[in-house]
């Protein structure tokens, strides 16, 4: 007797969480799929996926699903849809109901043809409103649009799923990876970049966010009651966001897809703060008396800075950025670029001035005009440390170094000519900024007031 091929074992066919039987899929108990007709294995994290996988592998047309009514699920967890049959065939009608309806083979019923029917049967059969689970629902729906997006489209009257394919998926993009870019940031200071870093930290933990895709208008919102029940004040909490905000946006700067930035960025849109009191800057001159006091205690250095600060209306970060090759001594004038709007300023310098700065000037008098003991320039926070010192050891107070600027601007303003004074403290004229260029003395009325109103010494 001839032995038989030895075929093995039929395999159970793979059965969804919603009890469907999917013929020809096997899946083993490590969580590998594996096509019973080809052998072909592979391994998908997603039931639906798999499922859309396997059709396509074996070119099937998936089955009908058939939706079983259940009496016992709850209300928020169903939905309700007409499902319509789709394989009511013209024998089937004629053998099963005995009815003239003309169904033809394989395309659904029409409305004319259910109601040209006389059984009630073919109409329910046709309008079956039943309760499906919402995880079956949107199980199918999500099969459907993965294997039939173009019948989804016609049938549905919605063209702009055809589009579906050709959307892009937003990159997933780490947050730490979005602060470690703005630590690179070289145009803000340390000081800064730590308080950033750690609102940054406190706003991540808050909504327990790790990546860009958790961010959402609801978490912003939560985020932002958080915030608002801490009782700080308006300024701190615009400041806050703001500093949240700014990692995002300079994360564009360096590279990042708007893309996948900008949704972010409109997620953070509410995080504002209403009726914010925004108080106008009220000038306060440095006294003459204060003025002196710190000029006597400082050291060359000092001393001739504080004499430059009053000579041409400088704020701190404006002497820092000035050069020895801004000045020229020849005709005692200084003429540069106002780095934070970039007009055109100038300054006419007293002898005093001059004489102080002769005293610190290097044999090669190139580069920063203040240094640090290493050679490097100094940014405002480290300087300002070095100002408090001076500030104590004058017993001045709570003065601080813009109060020098304020000053020379109101004295300036007093005794001098509008015009002249835009010129001195770096404010744009109708004139235009670049005659200047050819004449800074020009403002020699404006720091000629200056020193009218601070001198002679005290």
């Amino acid at each position: 007797m001839q032995n038989a091929t030895k075929l093995g074992r039929r395999r159970k066919p793979f059965t969804t969480r919603d009890g469907r039987t999917i013929d020809g899929l096997y899946r083993a108990p490590n969580g590998v799929y594996r096509v019973v007709k080809t052998g072909y294995q592979f391994r998908c994290q997603d039931e639906a996926e798999a499922i859309a996988r396997f059709y396509k592998l074996t070119k099937k047309t998936p089955t009908t699903f058939s939706y079983v009514p259940s009496d016992d699920l709850e209300l928020d967890e169903v939905a309700d849809i007409v499902v319509p049959s789709r394989a009511m065939r013209l024998r089937e009608v004629d053998r099963q109901l005995g009815t003239g309806a003309r169904i033809l083979p394989g395309e659904p019923a029409t409305q004319e043809e259910i109601a040209s029917s006389q059984d009630p049967l073919v109409k329910s059969i046709h309008s079956i409103k039943v309760r499906i689970p919402d995880s079956v629902f949107y199980d199918r729906m999500r099969e459907e649009l993965t294997n039939n997006l173009a019948t989804c489209a016609e049938r549905t009257g919605i063209p702009h799923l055809l589009g579906l394919a050709s959307f892009a998926v937003p990159t997933n993009i780490s947050l730490k990876s979005l602060m470690s870019s703005y630590k690179e940031f070289r145009a803000v200071s340390e000081k800064t970049k730590r308080k950033t870093e750690a609102d940054f930290k406190q706003f991540c933990n808050l909504i327990q966010a790790t990546t860009t895709n958790d961010i959402t208008t609801a978490k912003a919102l939560s985020y932002l009651r958080i915030m608002q029940a801490k009782k700080v004040s308006s300024i701190t909490l615009a400041n806050t966001f703001s500093r949240v905000k700014v990692v995002f946006a300079y994360a564009i700067k360096k590279g990042y897809k708007a893309t996948d930035i900008n949704p972010v960025l409109d997620a953070l849109k509410v995080l504002h703060v209403e009726g914010r009191k925004t108080s106008k800057y009220k000038p306060m001159p440095i006294s003459k008396e204060n003025f002196w006091k710190l000029h006597g205690v400082g050291k060359d250095r000092e001393k001739a800075i504080l004499l430059l600060a009053l000579n041409g209306a400088y704020y701190l970060q404006e002497i820092l950025d000035l050069r020895w090759e801004d000045i020229d001594f020849d005709h005692s004038t200084i003429c540069v670029d106002r780095h934070k709007t970039g007009i055109i300023r100038a300054c006419y310098l007293w002898q005093e001035t001059i004489d102080a700065l002769h005293k610190i000037k290097p044999p090669l008098a190139t580069g920063p005009i203040l240094k640090s003991k290493y050679g490097t320039a100094y940014n405002a926070s480290a300087y300002r440390e070095l100002w408090a010192e001076l500030r104590e050891k004058a017993g001045v107070g709570d003065v601080k170094f813009c109060h020098i600027r304020d000053g020379s601007f109101s004295a300036a303003a007093a005794r001098c000519d509008e015009m002249l004074l835009k010129l001195l403290v770096g404010h744009s004229v109708s004139s235009g900024d670049n005659y200047i260029k050819r004449n800074p003395a020009q403002v020699k009325p404006a720091t000629d007031a200056v020193y009218a109103a601070y001198f002679p010494a005290c």
